[in-house]
């Protein structure tokens, strides 16, 4: 008899020193919009051996966490927390384990419960545009209707408003970056807050410049009126530009330091500016070969942010430059002469009427052959007369007859090069 209960003793020890093997896990669990927050404590129940084991949850949308290995002293317990943020909101049961590792194996203890989460989309808004109509719906899934919706930081965009019905919308009337947190409500009193960035950019902007491009004389003393011409979706604003500016081949080459303005009535507006190009500008041009300028405004009111560009073709004849005579001849007034070889202060002249102004390019030439390039500016007159050069001078070392010519290359000439000879 006292065997048997010596026997039942140690048995009860044993069973003792083994983890509880009832349910010793507790759960609480809140919800903040669209993310559920999950604190969860495990008991040892055993006063004799350590628990050791990990937490695992599962959300209910696929989506599992587990934690690291913990182990529990006899008596004691641990926690441990997790959260989750759903993408789309709705009923979910969420399923929170402690899994014993410790010998013997046991069935894991767990508990589930039912959570409700509420998820807003769109989570970022486009961007809007002054003067056009914007809407965004924000639709709420998750929440027991009707869902309520409020500002309750930052600020709209003037213009744009927040409706009952989940409709965020209106016409625009300010550029400016904004955010602003929207609280969503739903008829249980669970709530979701978003915050959002919008962005207001220029309405649909449309300066024109008439003309949008003409001829400019090389001599830069010609002016020209532009017309800036405003067509857009703004109905009455004023837009202002502080100065225009002349580019060559995107580089900045000069400015008109003259501010100019578009008063907008019913959607329209309408300035002249008289253009002048700079003197410096146009040899800018020349010395880089690039006979295309812009002349460019930029616009800006609260509303809209414009630019209006002209562009500006050098005329190679500065559009009315017209050669209509040529005369060559030497000291002796007459196109042809006898003269010492090897003489050295034999010259010529050539003299060239013209119309207008432009850019004169051509060349000296003897029996074929280039003695030097010449490149002139011609400002308004009648007549210029150009001399051989002095260096080189005339070659006068070979005997016979030498043709002598000044050949234009521009202008383009509908009149033949006179030619004078020396012997």
């Amino acid at each position: 008899m006292l065997k048997n209960k010596s026997i039942l003793i140690a048995l009860f020890l044993v069973f003792l020193s083994i983890p509880s093997l009832s349910p010793a896990i507790t759960m609480d669990e809140s919800t903040d919009g669209d993310t559920v927050i999950v604190q969860m404590k495990a008991e040892c129940a055993s006063p004799f051996a350590t628990c050791v084991g990990h937490f695992t949850m599962n959300f209910g949308d696929g989506t599992t966490n587990v934690s690291p290995t913990i182990t529990i002293p006899a008596s004691g317990t641990k926690a441990w927390g997790t959260s989750h943020t759903y993408e789309v909101g709705g009923r979910y049961k969420i399923k929170g384990e402690w899994v014993i590792a410790t010998t013997p194996v046991v069935p894991p203890n767990s508990v589930i419960k039912a959570i409700y989460v509420m998820t807003v989309t769109p989570t970022e808004l486009e961007d809007a545009a002054v003067a056009e109509k914007y809407e965004v719906r924000f639709n709420v899934k998750g929440g027991t209707p009707p869902i309520s919706y409020r500002k309750i930081s930052g600020k709209f965009p003037a213009g744009l408003t927040l409706y009952q019905s989940g409709s965020f919308r209106g016409i625009p009337n300010k550029l400016g970056r904004y955010r602003f947190t929207i609280l969503f409500s739903d008829a249980r009193g669970r709530k979701l807050t978003k915050q959002y960035d919008l962005t207001v950019e220029s309405g649909d902007v449309s300066i024109r410049t008439v003309p949008s491009s003409y001829g400019v004389s090389r001599q830069g003393r010609v002016s020209r009126n532009i017309t800036y011409v405003y067509e857009g979706t703004a109905v009455r604003d004023t837009l202002r530009s502080t100065r225009g500016e002349f580019r060559i081949a995107g580089s900045m080459a000069g400015y008109v330091n003259r501010g100019l303005t578009l008063n907008v009535v019913n959607g329209k507006a309408r300035a002249i500016e008289t253009v002048t190009v700079p003197l410096s500008v146009i040899r800018k041009a020349e010395q880089m070969r690039i006979n295309k300028i812009t002349y460019s405004r930029s616009f800006k009111s609260q509303s809209i942010v414009g630019k209006a560009t002209s562009t500006l073709i050098l005329n190679s004849s500065g559009g009315n430059f017209k050669i209509t005579k040529m005369r060559l001849y030497f000291d002796n007034n007459r196109p042809r002469k006898v003269i010492a070889r090897s003489s050295k202060d034999t010259s010529a002249s050539v003299q060239i009427n013209y119309s207008g102004t432009g850019l004169l390019k051509g060349y000296w030439e003897v029996d074929g052959r280039i003695l030097q390039r010449v490149q002139k500016h011609v400002r308004f007159g009648k007549s210029l007369v150009l001399e051989t050069p002095s260096v080189p001078p005339l070659p006068t070392y070979a005997e016979g007859t030498h043709r002598l010519r000044f050949i234009i290359t521009s202008p383009n000439l509908s009149i033949k090069f006179p030619t004078a000879y020396y012997d």
